[in-house]
C-alpha cells in the first residue's frame, strides 16, 4: 500500500507531501524535479519501504521522518527488492521495476548528524534504500493504493554475469583502456592532456607486459540475462594488510547498458570469484570527481583507506 507521497520541487529541492499526484509514461511524476528527465532507465519514480526508514530512525534515534530518502512513494507491507525486472501496479498505473536505488553519498551527508557518519548511513541502507521504476502508463497515484505484482520484465534487466575475457575481447577493450584512462587522468589533474595517452599506453604496457596473460591479471566479460556482452572488469592478486586481495584497476559498462544494475551486480558477482581463487577481499582506487562510482562503491560496502584532499588557492595572478 501507498502510504506517503513526497516530491522535491525544481530548482531549491524543498520536500511536498501530496495526497495523489499524477504520473505520465516515460516522464515520471509531475512537479518533482526529476520529471522528464528520462535519459536513462530507473529516472521516472522512486519507491521506498516505511518500515526500512523506521528501522533507520530507531536504530539511531532519529525523528520520525517518513520523507528523509527523498523517494516520490513510501510504501507499507510491500517487498519492493522482490519487485527488480517486474511490471506491477500501484492503483490502476503500470510501473517497471528497474534496479535497486541504492544510497548515495549525498543521501550518506544529509543524514548524517553527531556520531552518525555518511558512511555509517550508507552502510545502513544498502539493499534498504528502495527501487527505481519507470512508468508505463499515464495516471494518478494516490495514498491508499495497493501496490500488485503483474508479470517479468523482457529478459535482460535482472540478472548479470562475468566471463572470463577473450583474446580478442582483450585486445578491442584495451584499445578503449588506453585513452579512456588517460582522460581519467587528465581530469583529476594528475597529468597534462599533451602526452596523455602515451603515459597511459606506457603504464598498461607495465602492468601488463604478457598482455592477456601476464601473471596474476584477471579479465572479465560483463554479460547481461541474455548473455550479451555489456562491460569489462580488470583485477590483478596484490597484497594488503598482509593478505592476498583483488585490487580493481578498471570496471566499464557500456554506455547504452548503464543505469540498469549491472556495475553493482558485477561486483557482487566478483566476491565469488575472489572467494574461489582464496583472496580475502576487494581494492580499488576511484578518482574524486567520481561521484556515481564513489556512490556505488559505498552503497556496496567499500570503505575509504587513504584519502587524498586538495583545495584551490587563488593568486590573483
Amino acid at each position: 500500500m501507498i502510504e506517503r507521497i513526497f516530491t522535491r520541487a525544481p530548482g531549491d529541492g524543498s520536500t511536498h507531501e501530496h495526497q495523489s499526484v499524477r504520473v505520465v509514461t516515460g516522464a515520471g511524476v509531475e512537479g518533482d524535479r526529476y520529471f522528464d528527465r528520462h535519459e536513462e532507465p530507473g529516472q521516472n519514480v522512486t519507491l521506498v519501504e516505511a518500515e526500512e526508514i523506521e528501522r533507520f530512525i530507531s536504530a539511531h534515534g532519529r525523528p520520525h521522518d517518513l520523507s528523509i530518502t527523498g523517494r516520490n512513494l513510501v510504501t507499507r507491507a510491500v517487498r519492493l527488492n522482490d519487485l527488480v525486472g517486474r511490471e506491477f501496479r500501484v492503483g490502476a498505473v503500470l510501473l517497471r521495476g528497474v534496479e535497486l536505488c541504492e544510497p548515495c553519498l549525498g543521501l550518506g551527508e544529509a543524514l548524517a548528524a553527531g556520531n552518525l557518519t555518511p558512511a555509517t548511513v550508507v552502510k545502513a541502507f544498502v539493499h534498504r534504500a528502495g527501487l527505481r521504476a519507470d512508468v508505463l502508463s499515464t495516471g494518478s497515484i494516490a495514498v491508499g493504493d495497493v501496490v500488485t505484482g503483474e508479470r517479468r520484465a523482457p529478459e535482460g534487466h535482472t540478472m548479470t554475469a562475468l566471463r572470463r575475457m577473450a583474446a580478442e575481447e582483450f585486445e578491442a577493450w584495451l584499445s578503449r583502456a588506453i585513452p579512456t584512462y588517460a582522460a581519467e587522468k587528465v581530469a583529476s589533474g594528475h597529468w597534462s592532456a599533451e602526452g596523455s595517452e602515451e603515459l597511459s599506453r606506457k603504464e598498461h604496457g607495465e602492468l601488463l607486459p604478457q598482455g592477456l596473460a601476464s601473471e596474476g591479471n584477471h579479465f572479465f566479460t560483463v554479460l547481461d540475462q541474455g548473455a550479451n556482452p555489456v562491460g569489462t572488469l580488470w583485477f590483478a592478486v596484490k597484497t594488503k594488510f598482509g593478505l592476498p586481495i583483488a585490487y580493481v584497476f578498471n570496471v566499464e559498462v557500456e554506455p547504452e547498458h548503464r543505469r540498469k544494475g549491472h556495475a553493482r551486480r558485477a561486483f557482487e558477482a566478483l566476491e565469488g570469484e575472489v572467494a574461489a581463487l582464496g583472496l580475502h577481499g576487494v581494492a580499488l582506487h576511484v578518482f574524486g570527481h567520481n561521484t556515481a562510482a564513489r556512490g556505488l562503491y559505498a552503497g556496496l560496502g567499500y570503505e575509504p583507506t587513504n584519502i587524498n584532499l586538495f583545495k584551490r588557492v587563488h593568486t590573483g595572478v
